[in-house]
């Protein structure tokens, strides 16, 4: 039961990190961008990278995780490195992707005794690289196009209909993705 709770804990961050806190480059500045006003408009396949860097205590913070109060997080950031690539299928009522995610700790605040415990919440379901501060995990997920109206207020398209920002509701940082 534990690993699967770890697993499924890995799931949703990394479905997290993609709506709320992945950025990447800046989109073309001679495309205009409207609301996405209809499902058929996202059919298809999309791909996208981001990253972004924040403050591990401002990350922890703002996904309601626990810190032991012997840490101090001062001075640590944790960078967040992710792929998408996603399949919507309007007609079969159904999205489905997958996604890789690294997440990087650094800053001169950055212990041994942080990064035991950080690097302890994953269990075995991610690979841990010790000497990089990284770890690693894939997600594959498949969900109903119900879902995806949910999350249609936060989707901006091209002109062109071929490139899409996920906007991170709150937060000031986006996802571009491609039309395949």
């Amino acid at each position: 039961m534990k690993k699967k709770t770890i697993f499924l804990g890995f799931v949703v961050m990394a479905v997290v990190f993609s709506i709320v806190f992945i950025g990447c480059s800046e989109p073309d500045a001679e495309d205009e961008w409207s609301p996405v006003t209809s499902l058929s408009q996202l059919n298809g396949r999309w791909k996208g990278s981001g990253s972004i860097i924040l403050p591990l205590e401002y990350y922890l913070y703002e996904t309601n995780r626990i810190i032991p109060d012997e840490l101090s997080l001062i001075a640590v950031y944790i960078k967040f490195i992710e792929e998408w690539d996603l399949n919507i299928d309007v007609n079969a009522g159904f999205w489905n992707g997958n996604s890789n995610l690294i997440q990087e700790l650094s800053g001169q605040g950055l212990t041994i005794e942080i990064w035991n415990w950080y690097k302890g919440r994953f269990g075995n379901e991610a690979i841990i690289n010790e000497s990089k501060k990284s770890i690693t995990g894939s997600i594959f997920f498949t969900d109903d196009v119900q879902e995806l109206l949910r999350q249609l207020d936060h989707i901006l398209i091209n002109q062109t209909g071929k490139k899409i920002i996920w906007r991170g509701g709150e937060y000031p940082t986006f996802k571009y993705l491609s039309k395949q």
